[in-house]
């Protein structure tokens, strides 16, 4: 699933709305705790899910790509965004 690939796992607090769609709430990269201030589903890609989030680090907004396997219930960090 993640070898050779731009991945790497992290761990995430979710929610769901009321129509079921995927609300996250904070997440922890390296030790940092952060915040998810917006989410955008951009969708499936064959077994994952891909969502670009912004979090505050330090009081700046920063771009962040995450992506959901919901088969292992996986998620990870884009290590080009970080």
């Amino acid at each position: 699933m993640l070898n050779g690939s731009k991945w790497k796992e992290l761990p995430v607090i979710a929610s769901f709305d009321s129509q079921g769609h995927v609300k996250l709430l904070y997440l922890r990269i390296n030790g940092e705790r952060y915040e998810v201030l917006t989410c955008t589903d951009q969708g499936a890609l064959g077994t994952y899910h891909v969502y670009d989030v912004t979090v505050e680090n330090y009081g700046r907004t920063v771009p962040v790509r995450l992506a959901f396997w919901p088969d292992t219930m996986v998620w990870c960090y884009s290590i080009d965004c970080i």
